[in-house]
């Protein structure tokens, strides 16, 4: 195996992620090199024009997958000079790259040998990168149950697997679930190559041959969800990620089958992500509890479990606590019913304040009557010193107090401790 090589593996990449790579490869195949290369400069090697506004390109090296394996090729975009081109297919023929392109902008008057900037479209990359990754783990353990894969797509917007034979539901859920676990150890990936032959290596879990495109940990593909199950299961279409979590926030059963405890442990999800998505649940569901009973469900499981302990400062005094900022979401005060009380049954060691919006925060508090009185004095005794007792608004409720107060003033009462 040959040595790593140094300035890939031991670098930071314009993503801010590792890439690690054993073994040479040549830049004329930069996406190989770096999967999270953007944009990098190349040179013109020939080209050919075959309609008014349309040309075939080929460049002495390229972050563009030229699609295979299963791996749909890349697009974006081209400047060479005051032109612009649309890069709308790319494919290898031989040894060679050829991207076709479209004339946006500019009068198309290009050579030999010049310089090109080339982009590709990110946020379709990066999400098969993390289908093509997902699909590596998940294949791992049906592989394991005697299975074997028959074909499919990682993407651009979902994956597709279609198996060798019908695979029974209770193999897919548990291989889903063993996929999660490995994608919650935010295991490194590398690419090894090595006399010609390229594997990708999931740490000591797997390691098998791959050409395509992949995530650098496993942690950074979020989370994966079987979205459907055809053929009897012979065929499957999944999801990764946020877009996971879309599909989830249209299918409340789905999501509950799921599992919050396995949400909880996604890398890529934030708990704003989270809430923000299942607000969308709580409002559009019709079931028997209501959508506050709901969220207070949601919101509580979250807050216990995911949010880090970070220290309050409310007025001039430290407490042991959690706060979270959820003002970008808009929740209004009815979806506090009942959260005070079962976030006092689930952990109530210390105190939890939630800001709602810029002018309001939820403070809920430990279940004791005299710290209840002697918080609340303290409050009051705040708003005075800062001369807004009569603007700011105190009331109680089920488990805690909630404040209103100008947005000016209700970071100066309740603030996270840095």
């Amino acid at each position: 195996m040959g040595e790593v090589r140094p300035n890939l593996c031991n670098q930071l990449n314009s993503s801010g992620s590792r890439v690690f790579i054993k073994g040479s490869f040549s830049e004329k195949y930069f996406y190989l090199i770096d999967d999270y290369a953007r944009e990098i400069d190349a040179t013109i090697l020939s080209f050919e024009k075959t309609g008014e506004n349309e040309y075939i390109f080929v460049f002495d090296r390229t972050i563009f997958y030229p699609g295979g394996g299963h791996q749909p090729y890349d697009t974006g975009k081209l400047t060479i000079e005051n032109n612009e081109f649309i890069v709308f297919k790319v494919e290898r023929k031989g040894d060679e790259i050829y991207h076709y392109a479209r004339v946006m902008k500019g009068d198309a008057q290009i050579d030999k040998g010049q310089r090109v900037n080339m982009r590709i479209n990110w946020e379709k990359r990066y999400h098969m990168m993390k289908l093509h990754t997902a699909e590596h783990i998940f294949m791992k353990f049906i592989r394991e149950r005697g299975y074997e894969l028959e074909g499919g797509s990682w993407g651009p917007d979902e994956g597709l697997i279609i198996f060798s034979e019908e695979l029974p539901i209770d193999i897919l859920l548990e291989a889903e679930n063993k996929t999660n676990e490995i994608i919650g150890r935010n295991l490194p990936v590398f690419r090894i190559i090595k006399n010609g032959y390229i594997t990708i290596k999931i740490a000591d879990f797997d390691e098998r041959p791959c050409g395509g495109n992949h995530v650098s940990a496993t942690g950074e593909i979020g989370f994966f969800k079987i979205t459907k199950i055809e053929r009897r299961g012979k065929t499957i279409r999944f999801n990764v990620g946020e877009k996971a979590l879309n599909y989830l926030a249209k299918h409340y059963n789905d999501f509950m089958k799921f599992g919050l405890d396995t949400l909880m442990l996604r890398q890529e999800i934030s708990p704003n992500t989270i809430i923000s998505k299942l607000v969308e649940i709580a409002t559009n569901l019709q079931k028997s509890q209501t959508e506050a009973e709901i969220l207070s469900d949601i919101l509580t499981k979250v807050i216990t479990s995911k949010v880090p302990e970070t220290g309050l400062i409310i007025g001039e005094a430290t407490y042991n606590g959690v706060f979270l900022d959820l003002s970008d979401l808009n929740l209004s005060p009815k979806y506090l019913k009942n959260l005070g009380r079962r976030l006092q049954e689930a952990s109530m060691d210390k105190i939890y304040a939630i800001k709602l919006s810029k002018e309001s925060v939820a403070i809920f508090l430990k279940r004791s009557k005299k710290f209840f009185k002697a918080f609340k004095n303290e409050l009051i005794k705040t708003l005075k010193n800062l001369s807004i007792e009569k603007e700011a608004k105190i009331s109680s409720i089920e488990g805690g107090i909630l404040i209103i107060a100008p947005k000016e003033k209700i970071e100066k009462i309740v603030k996270k401790r840095e």
